[in-house]
């Protein structure tokens, strides 16, 4: 390589680091040095000394003046003169080059160190101790940041966000139509109607405070995209759930109403917009329809039947019962199913307050069935029949 791809920088950098080498040579010689002066020119002979027998290439760098300390038993000059002219039109060198690899070598590290930390999960705090370290312990870090926000260019919105109060909490729209078109892009959709689906559930923060999220997530049925991201609609945080359920869905029923009338406008075109189901426990289900609770004997969200009490639970027997319709929802035909106002989301274009909303298999199944036959099978169940028990060591055997 030649003295043209290096800065001033390198080159002083170079220098010193053949002194070093004098000052350990001479140090550890106890015999007389033969000779103590180093100079240099910008001949193209290298720069040789006679302990170290070290090669330097020409370099160019002003005039300096370096201090070498003298042991004792030894006699040397304390100064050696590096000289070098830059008169020479040859000899300027233009450092931006050098200046600029330098640049994205440290690009480079600094890109694989926030791949390292994403990868590996290493906190925010933890990443920024190791940044100062190395940022005040050795001049090569010096253009580190020392910030781990910095390094993984983390996004901070200036912009504050429009709070609105809910009882007995607070509640921001995020917006359904902003959601829709950042998660679809530039994609061609094939389709001239966009499904969506929405979820709703309530989301305890702590175990120690009542705290609470109920976020409002919307997932869009893309069929060529295996995994579409779910992306946040609104926002509510309390003590309490919302009082009012209809309070908490009116910005969301007030925007897809919109959309569903005039569509949404896409880099593919202009799309038809239609809630394809609501996926919500039933616990949060019955709360968002205004109707009975899942523990209620009129609480069969498919069905016009009344269960009964056995065994300290509410059961539905019946298998031949009357289904419930859209329209019978719409003119409240069973008040001990719907003992609420009516739901704000009858107000959505094309809804259908039955078979939009799909029971949830979580409760029904797992929990409703799954867990009780578990728990039988293991003799858990108060007066539980010895016919249903399996004997401990075949419980053994399962578990293994």
């Amino acid at each position: 390589m030649t003295s043209n791809a290096f800065s001033k920088s390198t080159k002083r950098r170079l220098i010193r680091q053949e002194v070093d080498d004098l000052v350990f040579v001479i140090a550890n010689n106890n015999s007389e040095c033969e000779s103590s002066m180093v100079y240099v020119d910008k001949s193209t002979s290298p720069i040789t000394h006679a302990e170290n027998k070290n090669v330097l290439n020409e370099t160019t760098v002003e005039k300096e003046y370096f201090e070498i300390p003298t042991n004792s038993g030894s006699v040397i000059d304390n100064n050696v003169y590096v000289e070098n002219s830059l008169n020479s039109e040859d000899n300027i060198i233009s450092s931006s080059e050098s200046d600029s690899s330098g640049d994205n070598l440290i690009d480079n590290i600094l890109n694989k160190l926030s791949n390292w930390a994403v990868k590996h999960k290493i906190t925010n705090v933890a990443l920024s101790d190791l940044l100062k370290v190395l940022h005040y312990n050795h001049k090569c870090f010096h253009d580190f940041p020392i910030d781990a926000r910095t390094l993984l260019q983390t996004k901070t919105s200036k912009q504050s966000l429009e709070v609105s109060e809910m009882y007995p909490g607070l509640y921001h729209h995020f917006g359904l139509e902003k959601g829709i078109k950042n998660t679809i892009g530039n994609l061609i959709l094939q389709n001239e109607t966009v499904k969506i689906l929405l979820g709703i559930d309530g989301l305890p923060l702590a175990k120690s405070s009542a705290s609470q999220f109920w976020p409002i997530l919307c997932y869009i049925d893309i069929q060529h995209i295996i995994k579409s991201p779910v992306f946040l609609v609104g926002l509510y945080w309390g003590k309490q759930k919302p009082k009012n359920s209809n309070n908490f869905l009116s910005e969301l029923v007030k925007e897809l109403k919109e959309l569903c009338f005039n569509g949404i406008h896409l880099p593919c075109g202009k799309r038809n917009i239609e809630v394809h189901a609501f996926c919500c426990d039933m616990p949060a289900c019955s709360y968002i329809l205004e109707t009975k609770g899942h523990g209620g004997f009129s609480s069969c969200t498919k069905c016009i039947t009344t269960g009964v009490y056995l065994e300290r639970r509410v059961c539905f027997p019946e298998v031949n019962v009357t289904k419930r319709t859209h329209e019978q929802f719409l003119n409240k035909d069973n008040d001990d199913y719907q003992i609420g106002e009516m739901s704000i989301l009858t107000e959505i274009p094309g809804i259908n307050m039955v078979d939009k909303f799909p029971n949830d298999y979580m409760h029904c199944v797992l929990l409703g069935c799954v867990r009780k036959m578990i728990l039988l099978w293991l003799g858990n169940i108060k007066n539980a029949p010895l016919s249903a028990r399996l004997q401990s060591r075949k419980v053994n055997d399962i578990t293994v």
